[in-house]
Protein backbone atom coordinates (compact mmCIF):
# COMPACT_ATOMS: atom_id res chain seq x y z
CA UNK A 1 0.00 0.00 0.00
CA UNK A 2 1.21 3.95 -0.45
CA UNK A 3 -0.37 7.12 0.58
CA UNK A 4 -2.14 9.00 -2.11
CA UNK A 5 -3.85 11.79 -1.86
CA UNK A 6 -3.61 11.44 1.72
CA UNK A 7 -5.04 7.94 2.08
CA UNK A 8 -2.87 4.91 2.10
CA UNK A 9 -4.61 3.04 -0.49
CA UNK A 10 -3.36 -0.53 -2.68
CA UNK A 11 -2.75 -0.89 -6.24
CA UNK A 12 -6.44 -2.29 -7.04
CA UNK A 13 -7.71 1.45 -5.33
CA UNK A 14 -5.35 3.13 -7.40
CA UNK A 15 -6.90 1.33 -10.56
CA UNK A 16 -10.46 2.50 -9.97
CA UNK A 17 -9.81 6.81 -9.44
CA UNK A 18 -10.03 8.98 -12.45
CA UNK A 19 -7.08 11.21 -13.59
CA UNK A 20 -7.07 14.59 -11.87
CA UNK A 21 -6.75 16.27 -15.31
CA UNK A 22 -4.00 18.70 -14.72
CA UNK A 23 -1.15 17.47 -16.39
CA UNK A 24 0.31 17.27 -12.40
CA UNK A 25 1.22 13.73 -10.69
CA UNK A 26 -0.42 13.24 -7.19
CA UNK A 27 2.63 13.73 -5.52
CA UNK A 28 3.27 17.69 -7.27
CA UNK A 29 -0.23 18.50 -6.62
CA UNK A 30 -0.20 17.54 -2.98
CA UNK A 31 2.53 19.86 -3.01
CA UNK A 32 0.83 22.92 -4.16
CA UNK A 33 -2.29 22.22 -2.04
CA UNK A 34 -0.91 21.12 1.32
CA UNK A 35 2.64 22.70 1.60
CA UNK A 36 3.31 25.67 -0.90
CA UNK A 37 3.28 28.93 0.12
CA UNK A 38 2.62 31.38 -2.36
CA UNK A 39 5.91 32.57 -3.96
CA UNK A 40 6.76 34.15 -7.22
CA UNK A 41 6.28 31.60 -9.12
CA UNK A 42 3.43 29.27 -7.18
CA UNK A 43 0.66 31.85 -7.26
CA UNK A 44 -2.82 31.52 -4.67
CA UNK A 45 -5.07 30.94 -7.52
CA UNK A 46 -2.66 27.52 -8.22
CA UNK A 47 -2.84 26.83 -4.99
CA UNK A 48 -6.46 27.23 -4.77
CA UNK A 49 -6.38 24.94 -7.99
CA UNK A 50 -4.38 22.17 -6.69
CA UNK A 51 -6.51 22.01 -3.27
CA UNK A 52 -9.75 21.66 -5.06
CA UNK A 53 -8.48 18.91 -7.39
CA UNK A 54 -6.96 17.04 -3.76
CA UNK A 55 -9.71 17.65 -2.03
CA UNK A 56 -12.07 15.51 -4.71
CA UNK A 57 -9.27 13.07 -5.03
CA UNK A 58 -8.96 12.64 -1.18
CA UNK A 59 -12.52 12.28 -0.79
CA UNK A 60 -12.77 9.95 -3.93
CA UNK A 61 -10.38 7.38 -2.44
CA UNK A 62 -12.08 7.44 1.16
CA UNK A 63 -15.10 6.43 -0.77
CA UNK A 64 -13.29 3.79 -2.75
CA UNK A 65 -11.69 2.58 0.44
CA UNK A 66 -14.84 2.45 3.02
CA UNK A 67 -16.46 0.17 0.34
CA UNK A 68 -13.37 -2.39 1.35
CA UNK A 69 -13.81 -1.39 5.16
CA UNK A 70 -10.48 0.22 5.80
CA UNK A 71 -10.53 3.85 6.96
CA UNK A 72 -8.51 6.36 5.58
CA UNK A 73 -4.80 5.36 6.72
CA UNK A 74 -5.42 1.64 5.29
CA UNK A 75 -6.68 0.16 8.87
CA UNK A 76 -9.50 -2.14 8.69
CA UNK A 77 -12.90 -0.35 9.87
CA UNK A 78 -14.23 -3.18 12.94
CA UNK A 79 -17.19 -2.78 15.07
CA UNK A 80 -17.98 -5.98 17.36
CA UNK A 81 -16.28 -8.20 15.20
CA UNK A 82 -18.09 -6.39 11.81
CA UNK A 83 -16.57 -4.94 9.13
CA UNK A 84 -17.71 -1.47 8.31
CA UNK A 85 -17.97 -0.74 4.63
CA UNK A 86 -21.36 0.48 3.66
CA UNK A 87 -23.56 3.47 5.09
CA UNK A 88 -27.75 3.63 6.03
CA UNK A 89 -28.77 6.99 6.43
CA UNK A 90 -25.54 8.44 6.84
CA UNK A 91 -24.74 5.95 9.78
CA UNK A 92 -21.13 3.40 8.91
CA UNK A 93 -22.59 -0.47 9.22
CA UNK A 94 -21.19 -3.95 7.72
CA UNK A 95 -22.60 -4.75 4.48
CA UNK A 96 -25.34 -7.16 5.63
CA UNK A 97 -26.73 -4.69 7.81
CA UNK A 98 -26.82 -2.54 5.13
CA UNK A 99 -28.50 -5.41 2.62
CA UNK A 100 -31.47 -5.67 5.15
CA UNK A 101 -32.24 -1.78 4.92
CA UNK A 102 -31.57 -2.01 1.19
CA UNK A 103 -34.11 -4.64 0.78
CA UNK A 104 -36.78 -3.39 2.87
CA UNK A 105 -39.84 -0.97 1.69
CA UNK A 106 -40.98 2.27 3.83
CA UNK A 107 -44.66 3.57 4.27
CA UNK A 108 -43.94 7.27 3.83
CA UNK A 109 -47.49 8.51 4.32
CA UNK A 110 -49.55 6.30 1.58
CA UNK A 111 -46.39 5.22 -0.64
CA UNK A 112 -43.95 2.68 0.04
CA UNK A 113 -40.61 3.86 -1.44
CA UNK A 114 -36.81 1.63 -1.01
CA UNK A 115 -34.16 3.81 1.13
CA UNK A 116 -32.43 5.96 -0.94
CA UNK A 117 -35.79 7.88 -1.83
CA UNK A 118 -36.87 8.00 1.83
CA UNK A 119 -33.90 10.02 2.08
CA UNK A 120 -34.37 12.28 -1.00
CA UNK A 121 -37.70 12.96 1.01
CA UNK A 122 -36.42 13.52 4.05
CA UNK A 123 -33.28 15.92 3.47
CA UNK A 124 -35.37 17.95 0.46
CA UNK A 125 -36.33 21.28 0.83
CA UNK A 126 -38.86 21.58 -2.18
CA UNK A 127 -40.47 17.98 -0.67
CA UNK A 128 -40.33 19.90 3.16
CA UNK A 129 -42.08 23.33 1.28
CA UNK A 130 -44.21 21.39 -1.07
CA UNK A 131 -45.14 18.24 0.90
CA UNK A 132 -44.65 18.88 4.20
CA UNK A 133 -46.59 15.57 5.77
CA UNK A 134 -44.21 13.16 3.97
CA UNK A 135 -41.35 15.08 4.38
CA UNK A 136 -41.71 14.30 8.18
CA UNK A 137 -42.77 10.79 8.11
CA UNK A 138 -39.72 10.10 6.41
CA UNK A 139 -37.72 12.14 8.52
CA UNK A 140 -38.80 10.01 11.30
CA UNK A 141 -38.23 6.64 9.11
CA UNK A 142 -34.69 7.68 9.50
CA UNK A 143 -34.33 8.35 13.35
CA UNK A 144 -36.29 5.58 14.13
CA UNK A 145 -33.54 3.69 11.70
CA UNK A 146 -30.84 5.50 13.49
CA UNK A 147 -31.50 4.76 16.80
CA UNK A 148 -31.88 1.18 15.93
CA UNK A 149 -28.49 0.86 14.04
CA UNK A 150 -26.81 2.96 17.21
CA UNK A 151 -27.98 0.63 19.63
CA UNK A 152 -27.04 -2.91 18.00
CA UNK A 153 -23.62 -0.89 16.96
CA UNK A 154 -23.08 0.59 20.43
CA UNK A 155 -22.71 3.66 18.70
CA UNK A 156 -23.20 7.13 20.41
CA UNK A 157 -22.52 10.16 18.06
CA UNK A 158 -20.91 8.05 15.13
CA UNK A 159 -22.49 10.77 12.60
CA UNK A 160 -21.03 14.10 14.03
CA UNK A 161 -18.31 15.76 11.92
CA UNK A 162 -14.69 15.04 12.87
CA UNK A 163 -15.60 12.96 15.60
CA UNK A 164 -13.13 10.15 17.17
CA UNK A 165 -11.53 10.28 14.15
CA UNK A 166 -7.18 9.83 15.67
CA UNK A 167 -4.67 11.10 13.43
CA UNK A 168 -1.44 9.84 13.00
CA UNK A 169 0.18 13.12 13.23
CA UNK A 170 -0.81 16.31 15.49
CA UNK A 171 -0.30 18.08 12.11
CA UNK A 172 -3.23 16.04 10.63
CA UNK A 173 -5.73 17.74 12.62
CA UNK A 174 -4.33 20.87 11.30
CA UNK A 175 -4.88 19.94 7.95
CA UNK A 176 -8.28 18.85 8.66
CA UNK A 177 -9.36 21.87 10.08
CA UNK A 178 -7.72 23.43 6.28
CA UNK A 179 -10.43 21.46 4.20
CA UNK A 180 -12.58 22.15 6.71
CA UNK A 181 -12.23 25.67 6.00
CA UNK A 182 -11.79 25.24 1.90
CA UNK A 183 -14.85 23.08 1.88
CA UNK A 184 -16.96 25.57 3.89
CA UNK A 185 -15.92 28.17 1.39
CA UNK A 186 -16.83 26.84 -1.49
CA UNK A 187 -20.32 26.02 -0.06
CA UNK A 188 -20.79 29.64 1.01
CA UNK A 189 -20.11 30.88 -2.47
CA UNK A 190 -22.31 27.86 -3.89
CA UNK A 191 -25.09 29.30 -0.92
CA UNK A 192 -24.52 33.18 -2.08
CA UNK A 193 -24.39 32.28 -5.87
CA UNK A 194 -27.81 30.96 -6.00
CA UNK A 195 -29.21 33.62 -3.58
CA UNK A 196 -27.57 36.15 -6.44
CA UNK A 197 -29.44 34.50 -9.09
CA UNK A 198 -33.09 34.45 -7.67
CA UNK A 199 -32.52 38.42 -6.69
CA UNK A 200 -31.39 39.12 -10.24
CA UNK A 201 -34.92 36.33 -11.06
CA UNK A 202 -36.90 38.61 -9.08
CA UNK A 203 -35.61 41.89 -10.05
CA UNK A 204 -36.80 41.33 -13.64
CA UNK A 205 -40.13 41.10 -12.30
CA UNK A 206 -40.43 43.75 -10.43
CA UNK A 207 -39.81 47.48 -10.75
CA UNK A 208 -41.04 48.87 -14.03
CA UNK A 209 -41.77 45.46 -15.19
CA UNK A 210 -44.14 44.88 -12.19
CA UNK A 211 -46.90 46.64 -13.69
CA UNK A 212 -47.08 43.91 -16.16
CA UNK A 213 -47.58 40.94 -14.35
CA UNK A 214 -51.45 40.62 -12.94
CA UNK A 215 -51.98 39.65 -9.16
CA UNK A 216 -51.29 35.90 -9.56
CA UNK A 217 -48.02 36.28 -11.16
CA UNK A 218 -46.67 39.13 -8.71
CA UNK A 219 -47.57 37.06 -5.38
CA UNK A 220 -45.98 33.95 -6.78
CA UNK A 221 -42.49 35.84 -7.73
CA UNK A 222 -43.07 37.69 -4.26
CA UNK A 223 -42.99 34.01 -2.78
CA UNK A 224 -40.32 32.33 -4.51
CA UNK A 225 -38.04 35.56 -3.37
CA UNK A 226 -38.69 35.10 -0.17
CA UNK A 227 -38.82 31.34 -0.22
CA UNK A 228 -35.22 31.62 -1.89
CA UNK A 229 -34.67 34.17 0.87
CA UNK A 230 -35.25 31.75 3.67
CA UNK A 231 -33.37 28.67 2.08
CA UNK A 232 -30.31 31.20 1.76
CA UNK A 233 -30.91 32.29 5.35
CA UNK A 234 -31.24 28.60 6.49
CA UNK A 235 -28.58 26.84 4.70
CA UNK A 236 -25.80 29.59 6.08
CA UNK A 237 -27.12 29.15 9.22
CA UNK A 238 -26.51 25.24 9.46
CA UNK A 239 -23.11 25.53 7.03
CA UNK A 240 -22.09 27.54 10.21
CA UNK A 241 -23.73 25.38 13.12
CA UNK A 242 -21.51 22.46 11.21
CA UNK A 243 -18.38 24.46 11.18
CA UNK A 244 -18.57 25.18 14.36
CA UNK A 245 -19.39 21.51 15.68
CA UNK A 246 -16.73 19.95 13.59
CA UNK A 247 -14.17 22.30 15.16
CA UNK A 248 -15.54 21.55 18.23
CA UNK A 249 -14.94 17.86 17.72
CA UNK A 250 -11.92 18.34 16.32
CA UNK A 251 -10.41 20.44 18.85
CA UNK A 252 -11.62 17.68 21.78
CA UNK A 253 -9.73 15.07 20.00
CA UNK A 254 -7.17 16.90 19.53
CA UNK A 255 -6.34 17.81 22.99
CA UNK A 256 -7.19 14.53 24.06
CA UNK A 257 -4.19 13.21 21.68
CA UNK A 258 -1.93 16.31 22.83
CA UNK A 259 -2.63 14.85 26.31
CA UNK A 260 -1.79 11.41 25.91
CA UNK A 261 1.09 12.28 23.85
CA UNK A 262 2.92 14.85 26.59
CA UNK A 263 1.60 13.46 29.98
CA UNK A 264 4.94 12.30 31.92
CA UNK A 265 5.21 8.41 31.60
CA UNK A 266 7.94 6.33 33.59
CA UNK A 267 8.69 4.18 30.55
CA UNK A 268 9.74 6.99 28.82
CA UNK A 269 12.46 8.12 31.87
CA UNK A 270 16.12 7.97 31.09
CA UNK A 271 18.01 6.36 33.68
CA UNK A 272 21.45 7.55 32.23
CA UNK A 273 20.43 10.97 31.74
CA UNK A 274 19.03 11.66 35.38
CA UNK A 275 22.18 9.72 37.05
CA UNK A 276 24.09 12.37 35.01
CA UNK A 277 21.89 15.12 35.69
CA UNK A 278 21.84 14.50 39.72
CA UNK A 279 25.90 13.22 39.35
CA UNK A 280 26.93 16.65 40.39
CA UNK A 281 28.56 16.90 37.30
CA UNK A 282 29.31 20.78 36.13
CA UNK A 283 27.14 20.71 32.77
CA UNK A 284 28.29 23.41 30.18
CA UNK A 285 25.62 25.24 28.29
CA UNK A 286 26.55 23.27 25.52
CA UNK A 287 25.88 20.04 27.04
CA UNK A 288 22.92 21.35 28.51
CA UNK A 289 21.24 21.79 25.07
CA UNK A 290 22.89 19.02 23.66
CA UNK A 291 20.66 17.27 26.30
CA UNK A 292 17.25 18.98 25.25
CA UNK A 293 18.02 18.22 21.61
CA UNK A 294 18.27 14.73 22.59
CA UNK A 295 14.97 14.23 23.94
CA UNK A 296 13.41 16.52 21.78
CA UNK A 297 11.08 13.39 20.83
CA UNK A 298 10.46 12.51 24.47
CA UNK A 299 8.09 15.17 26.28
CA UNK A 300 9.07 13.13 29.96
CA UNK A 301 12.36 13.62 29.56
CA UNK A 302 12.42 17.20 27.66
CA UNK A 303 10.06 18.24 31.08
CA UNK A 304 12.92 17.02 33.05
CA UNK A 305 15.75 18.48 31.94
CA UNK A 306 13.65 21.48 31.60
CA UNK A 307 12.96 22.21 34.89
CA UNK A 308 16.55 20.79 35.99
CA UNK A 309 18.33 24.16 34.30
CA UNK A 310 15.47 26.57 35.29
CA UNK A 311 15.58 25.02 39.17
CA UNK A 312 18.75 23.84 39.46
CA UNK A 313 21.52 25.66 36.88
CA UNK A 314 19.73 28.63 36.30
CA UNK A 315 17.54 28.83 39.41
CA UNK A 316 18.05 32.87 41.04
CA UNK A 317 20.77 33.99 38.88
CA UNK A 318 19.83 37.18 37.40
CA UNK A 319 19.96 35.95 33.38
CA UNK A 320 20.25 39.61 32.51
CA UNK A 321 23.92 39.97 33.36
CA UNK A 322 24.77 36.34 32.16
CA UNK A 323 24.52 36.35 27.88
CA UNK A 324 24.89 32.41 28.24
CA UNK A 325 22.60 32.36 30.97
CA UNK A 326 19.57 33.73 29.19
CA UNK A 327 19.01 31.63 25.60
CA UNK A 328 19.55 28.43 28.03
CA UNK A 329 16.82 29.65 29.85
CA UNK A 330 14.66 31.07 26.78
CA UNK A 331 15.45 27.39 25.14
CA UNK A 332 14.14 25.14 28.12
CA UNK A 333 11.08 27.49 28.59
CA UNK A 334 10.16 26.82 25.24
CA UNK A 335 10.80 23.16 25.10
CA UNK A 336 9.03 22.81 27.95
CA UNK A 337 5.81 24.59 27.18
CA UNK A 338 6.22 22.56 24.19
CA UNK A 339 6.60 19.50 26.11
CA UNK A 340 4.04 20.01 28.03
CA UNK A 341 1.19 20.35 25.11
CA UNK A 342 0.73 24.36 26.19
CA UNK A 343 2.18 25.58 22.71
CA UNK A 344 -0.09 22.70 20.57
CA UNK A 345 -2.91 23.98 22.18
CA UNK A 346 -2.05 27.53 21.85
CA UNK A 347 -1.47 27.44 18.31
CA UNK A 348 -4.69 25.26 17.50
CA UNK A 349 -6.58 27.73 19.11
CA UNK A 350 -5.67 30.02 17.01
CA UNK A 351 -6.24 28.63 14.14
CA UNK A 352 -9.45 27.49 15.68
CA UNK A 353 -10.76 31.25 15.65
CA UNK A 354 -9.31 32.11 12.43
CA UNK A 355 -11.45 29.52 10.62
CA UNK A 356 -14.11 29.72 12.82
CA UNK A 357 -14.35 33.47 12.21
CA UNK A 358 -13.22 33.53 8.90
CA UNK A 359 -14.26 30.58 6.89
CA UNK A 360 -16.65 32.56 4.64
CA UNK A 361 -14.39 34.81 3.93
CA UNK A 362 -13.02 35.06 0.30
CA UNK A 363 -9.93 36.61 -1.61
CA UNK A 364 -6.77 35.68 -2.17
CA UNK A 365 -5.33 37.81 0.15
CA UNK A 366 -6.64 36.50 2.77
CA UNK A 367 -6.28 32.62 1.90
CA UNK A 368 -2.40 33.44 1.37
CA UNK A 369 -2.22 35.17 5.01
CA UNK A 370 -4.51 32.12 6.82
CA UNK A 371 -2.29 29.55 4.37
CA UNK A 372 1.05 31.21 5.53
CA UNK A 373 0.18 30.70 9.15
CA UNK A 374 -1.29 27.18 9.05
CA UNK A 375 1.61 26.07 7.20
CA UNK A 376 4.04 27.15 9.66
CA UNK A 377 1.92 25.79 11.92
CA UNK A 378 2.16 22.34 10.43
CA UNK A 379 5.87 22.89 10.28
CA UNK A 380 6.08 23.29 13.80
CA UNK A 381 4.41 20.66 14.97
CA UNK A 382 5.60 17.82 12.61
CA UNK A 383 9.04 19.62 13.69
CA UNK A 384 8.46 18.24 17.27
CA UNK A 385 7.67 15.17 15.74
CA UNK A 386 10.06 14.24 13.58
CA UNK A 387 7.86 14.08 10.89
CA UNK A 388 10.14 14.82 7.83
CA UNK A 389 8.77 16.04 4.60
CA UNK A 390 9.57 15.24 1.11
CA UNK A 391 10.77 18.18 -1.06
CA UNK A 392 9.49 18.23 -4.66
CA UNK A 393 10.80 21.04 -6.88
CA UNK A 394 7.59 22.27 -8.31
CA UNK A 395 9.52 25.30 -10.36
CA UNK A 396 10.66 22.80 -12.80
CA UNK A 397 7.29 21.73 -13.79
CA UNK A 398 5.84 25.56 -14.09
CA UNK A 399 5.53 26.92 -17.42
CA UNK A 400 7.59 30.63 -17.56
CA UNK A 401 5.72 33.90 -16.78
CA UNK A 402 5.33 36.16 -19.39
CA UNK A 403 6.97 39.72 -18.85
CA UNK A 404 4.10 41.30 -19.87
Amino acid sequence: MRRLYGVMVDEDVIKKLPGNGSGYTAEEIEAMATRVIPTYRVKQDMIDYAKKIYNKQHNRLVELNFEKGLDPDGNEIRVQGRLICRKVFGISVDKETFDQYQQKRYQVCDKNFPMNIVEIYANSKEVETELPEMSKAAKKIINEAIKEINTKFGYKNISEEGKNMKKNHLSDYLKEMQKLRDEAAMRTQEIDEHWREEQEKYSKVSGINEAKLNELERTEARSRYLRAKETHDTESANLRKKVQKTLDNLQEDFYAQVEERCRAKSSDLDDGVIKLLHSGIQLSENELYGLLDDAKYNPTMTRLISDHIMNNVIGNKDVSKDSKLRPLREKAFLCKKAASGKEYRQMFDSLRSWTEKNYATSGSGFSEQYNQLLEKSILTFDAYEGVEHKKINLEDRLPEESEE
